[in-house]
């Protein structure tokens, strides 16, 4: 005979507060309390959840440790897509040419994130950012923040070109008409 009594929902996850769960991933979006050099905009894994606090555990590469961030402190986010093993989101912000001289330019540097300053709205938002003469030229990518459907489509629009081959300088000439 069965002393416990089974329940329809998850009651670890319930007790806690939390609706994340092992296998997620989380953008930082409000300074950590406890975790060390982990900034905003950073994504991370979610490894566990401590059933006391709803605390997300998380490997923090910066302090070679185990950490944990707070519920409140994170979003849900997509997985990064890219190859590169970085923790963070933001990418180089200058092009360069390829040694082979033919006019190509790598696809992966030009698309960053920024920060406005002064009396822009709050968030971060995509730019597109090239080499002209010697001077670096910064693409403001419209559609809203980093968070907005539209400038997330309109961003993997822009990689698509620059992975096709159209030059980052082309590409930001079409932005701004």
């Amino acid at each position: 005979m069965i002393d416990t009594q089974l329940s329809l929902f998850d009651t670890a996850a319930t007790e806690s507060g939390s609706f994340y769960k092992p296998g997620d991933w989380v953008k930082i979006y409000k300074v950590p309390a406890v975790a060390k050099y982990v900034k905003c905009g950073h994504i991370y894994k979610i490894h566990g959840i401590d059933p006391i606090d709803g605390r997300l555990q998380f490997w923090n590469p910066f302090a070679s440790q185990w950490d944990f961030l707070y519920p409140s402190e994170v979003k849900l986010a997509l997985p990064p897509s890219d190859k590169n093993d970085s923790v963070t989101p933001v990418e180089p912000a200058v092009t360069e040419s390829d040694s082979s001289g033919d006019g190509k330019y790598l696809a992966l540097n030009a698309v960053s994130t920024y920060r406005p300053r002064g009396t822009a709205r709050s968030g971060e938002y995509y730019r597109l950012s090239y080499k002209e003469g010697g001077r670096v030229k910064h693409i403001h990518i419209r559609g809203g923040n980093t968070d907005s459907p539209i400038s997330q489509a309109k961003v993997a629009e822009v990689r698509a070109l620059l992975a096709a081959g159209v030059s980052p300088r082309a590409i930001g000439e079409s932005l701004t008409k």
